[in-house]
């Protein structure tokens, strides 16, 4: 599965830190384990922390638009939620707008990760990159 978010970044709220270089969520500094899709979904709406994310958004840079049903989104939502200790009750970390889509809702900071020189983590919306050039034969 590609990648749905769109920087290497930490972000911490409450006890957790979502770690996208790393791929990893980590509750008091202990890695939990996440499948797949259920830790794309997570980063997919820490990053977008700010607005609503669509099911329809959802579908498509998680499962690529591929088709899925209802039913796979809820349980990909409820296994955020459980991860994070969360519930559809009470709704502390993941609002549900109905008919409409998610929103993450915890008080979300953003770091850069420790590894990168000053230079980088001071350039939090670039990217470093890396040109892949064709070998030519002698």
């Amino acid at each position: 599965m590609g990648q749905v978010y769109s920087a290497d970044m930490i972000y911490p709220f409450v006890r957790f830190e979502l770690d996208t270089a790393k791929v990893e969520l980590r509750a008091a500094g202990a890695s939990c384990p996440l499948e797949p899709q259920v830790y794309a979904v997570l980063a997919l709406l820490v990053e977008n922390r700010d607005r609503l994310v669509s099911v329809d958004e959802l579908i498509e840079k998680v499962w690529h638009g591929r088709p899925v049903s209802d039913a796979a989104v809820s349980s990909r939502i409820s296994s955020v939620r459980k991860v994070l200790g969360d519930d559809g009750q009470r709704q502390t970390y993941v609002r549900t707008l109905p008919r409409q889509g998610f929103r993450f809702v915890a008080d979300v900071a953003v770091e850069a990760p420790q590894s990168w020189g000053p230079e980088v983590a001071s350039e939090t919306t670039s990217r470093p990159s890396i040109a892949v050039l064709p070998f030519e034969r002698a």
